[in-house]
């Protein structure tokens, strides 16, 4: 019994992230998305049927964007090569990654406001005998849709833009008195400013 509760408890937060990740109005098609507009419009740049690991096709995005060199059929089925950095974003299996800095980042909170959390390898000096660390740089963020731009996960910057996008849930969190309890709400605020401002407004 104790074992099929902790399945269950490890599995729950991913059922939990599927549920948000696929709410109406707030989900990404599987593709690989080149700028901004590209997603904003729901419209990848390059479909799954267009990528290629070892000269196959593949659906697997994410394997592919971390496989050294990124090839893909373009609209005359001729074989392209594709710089990391010409990459915005791409979904994968419903799952919405961010391209900084050559690395993909999870979006764990789709919608206008998409919060992930910026993650990079702390390496060691060159001279030690492990080259890279286990602990990571970690930067949380915001990926902000309507503005297009990425900004920092702070209390200051969500609240600015509750007071320009949100009197409601501006007024609601600013009633908020103590600072602590602020920061521990901030990520809730921005899920409900996207069940309130789906992305599929920005279309219209």
């Amino acid at each position: 019994m104790n074992k099929i509760v902790l399945i269950f408890l490890f599995l729950l937060p991913n059922i939990l992230f599927a549920q948000y990740q696929t709410r109406k109005g707030n989900s990404f098609p599987n593709g690989v998305y080149l700028n901004m507009e590209e997603l904003k419009a729901l419209s990848p740049g390059l479909k799954n049927s267009q990528i290629l690991i070892n000269d196959e096709k593949s659906n697997n995005i994410k394997k592919w964007f971390r496989s050294d060199s990124l090839f893909y059929m373009d609209s005359k089925s001729v074989k392209q090569l594709m710089p990391y950095s010409k990459i915005f974003a791409f979904v994968d299996d419903g799952i919405l990654y961010v391209q900084r800095k050559g690395y993909d980042h999870k979006i764990t909170v789709p919608g206008q406001l998409s919060y992930f959390v910026e993650s990079y390898p702390i390496r060691r000096a060159a001279s030690t005998p492990v080259a890279m660390e286990r602990n990571k740089e970690v930067i949380p963020r915001i990926l902000d849709l309507e503005k297009n731009e990425i900004v920092d996960f702070t209390v200051s910057v969500v609240e600015e833009i509750l007071k320009e996008r949100d009197e409601i849930l501006f007024q609601e969190f600013t009633s908020i008195n103590n600072p602590k309890k602020q920061r521990q709400v901030l990520l809730r605020f921005v899920e409900r400013y996207n069940e309130r401002h789906t992305i599929s407004t920005l279309q219209n």
